[in-house]
């Protein structure tokens, strides 16, 4: 049962000692979409996205928050870029 904040804590950790360690942000993120804290994993993978504007499995990941949410536009959105950015075209350029 404390398996979750013991990986959120070890993340957190992580983050504090490199603050773009996406990998940390990308774990913090999928951890926080388990427990259903959706904003809060959108607050991580956007972090992932300023950094690495092109990561196509975190696209995704942002649209899953965003359906679970019910914001399906942003979810659209964000599914388009995952599909973009997975055939080589970054999301800005269309």
């Amino acid at each position: 049962r404390q398996l979750p904040k013991c990986a959120e804590f070890a993340f957190g950790i992580a983050i504090a000692l490199d603050a773009g360690c996406l990998e940390a942000r990308r774990g913090l993120g999928q951890l926080f979409f388990h427990q259903g804290a959706y904003w809060k994993a959108i607050a991580q993978y956007e972090v992932v996205l300023h950094l690495q504007p092109r990561d196509a499995a975190t696209f995704g990941a942002l649209g899953d928050c965003y359906r679970k949410l019910g914001v399906e536009e942003a979810a659209r959105m964000c599914y388009e870029q995952s599909r973009k950015a997975a055939s080589g075209k970054g999301p800005e350029q269309g």
